[in-house]
């Protein structure tokens, strides 16, 4: 998954006893939500919070994500 930048590796801490932990990319949570891994709106939520969007309506961001693929083209 971090080979195909759907996860990315958070800096280690000393708390983690040498574990990593993980964190969802924008690439891996749209895959998430094109799969149906977890419940739409957590995913929804979660892609909110990684574009600053807190406050911004699912029913919106469900528009803006439909057209995604008409706007971005090859590796953008």
């Amino acid at each position: 998954m971090v080979k195909n930048n759907l996860i990315t590796a958070k800096e280690a801490d000393d708390k983690l006893n040498g574990r990593h932990m993980y964190e969802a990319t924008v690439k891996g949570l749209l895959t998430c939500l094109a799969y149906k891994c977890l419940d739409d709106d957590a995913v929804l939520n979660r892609l909110k919070v990684k574009w600053n969007l807190r406050n911004y309506d699912n029913n919106r961001l469900i528009s803006i994500l439909m057209i995604l693929p008409y706007v971005i083209k090859g590796e953008s």
